[in-house]
């Protein structure tokens, strides 16, 4: 693979490039339903993300309708900057039910890691008896820098038309950020967002690969109803110690509420040192 066949893979899929002597390897046996597929790249990019020192496999079991697989990378680039180093994937498929767990570490004292698990099953809902996928978030947790965050949630069920989250909790013993609602096109149905003593650098790390190193402590509430078409907002959040790049921003509170007379929503700044 590699530099003579990126024309072809371009064709295909466009901003799509794989390093020099990328390998992938699919072999059937039809007679004993043996499917085993292996692929080794030391570098796969795609718009601006690159895949470092990929290694993966995926094998079914041919005394099972079932699939394993496994996904190693040795980092995953966001232009120059590592987001996720020795990055994995395990998993399995099996009777309609997805078992998935992924991880990744800066092995450096005090550096950012992840362990998330999930399961997934195709199902019927029972209402009105359609398709839907349940997804359970297993109890997973992430490190960022000193702070340990713990992530559960009772169900995720996805629709065609909607998605119903049951207490996702993003946690600490003191704070907490809480989503519980469902996604929808209805104004009958909404989603809310919690926050509890919430640190924000916990999710600074998402913005941190692009440059930004935010914290903050965020208290109140969003929620929003018809959140997949036309959404209507109402919130009223307050951020205390708020730092960007290491310079101290004033304490704010952001609120918002729907005029129906205008179909608008108004989002409102205020620093509360001063009041406005």
């Amino acid at each position: 693979a590699g530099e003579n066949i990126n024309a072809l893979i371009r064709a295909i899929v466009d901003d799509m490039d794989v390093a020099p002597n990328t390998t992938f390897d699919l072999r059937f046996n039809p007679k004993e339903n043996a499917l085993s597929i292996r692929g080794e790249s030391e570098a796969i990019e795609y718009s601006g993300i690159i895949l470092a020192g990929l290694d993966c496999s995926i094998n079914n079991n041919k005394d099972r309708d079932s699939l394993v697989l496994k996904f190693d990378l040795k980092d995953i680039y966001a232009g120059t900057r590592s987001i996720m180093p020795n990055f994995s994937v395990k998993g399995g498929i099996c009777n309609n039910i997805v078992d998935m767990s992924a991880t990744f570490e800066e092995r450096v004292e005090n550096g950012n890691s992840a362990d998330m698990a999930l399961k997934a099953e195709v199902m019927r809902d029972p209402n009105t008896q359609r398709r839907m996928v349940h997804v359970d978030v297993l109890p997973s947790h992430f490190n960022y820098a000193t702070q340990h965050w713990q992530l559960y949630s009772r169900g995720i069920d996805i629709t065609s038309s909607k998605i119903s989250v049951n207490n996702f909790h993003i946690a600490r013993p003191d704070q907490q950020l809480v989503i519980d609602g469902t996604l929808s096109n209805s104004l009958k149905e909404s989603v809310r967002l919690t926050l509890d003593n919430f640190d924000i650098s916990g999710i600074s790390m998402l913005l941190e690969r692009a440059g930004y190193s935010i914290g903050g402590i965020s208290n109140g509430y969003a929620k929003i109803k018809s959140a997949l078409h036309n959404p209507e907002v109402e919130a009223s959040i307050s951020l205390d110690d708020i730092n960007i790049n290491g310079v101290a921003v004033a304490p704010q509170t952001i609120t918002s509420d729907w005029d129906s007379a205008s179909g608008s929503a108004h989002f409102v700044v205020r620093d509360k040192r001063l009041g406005e």
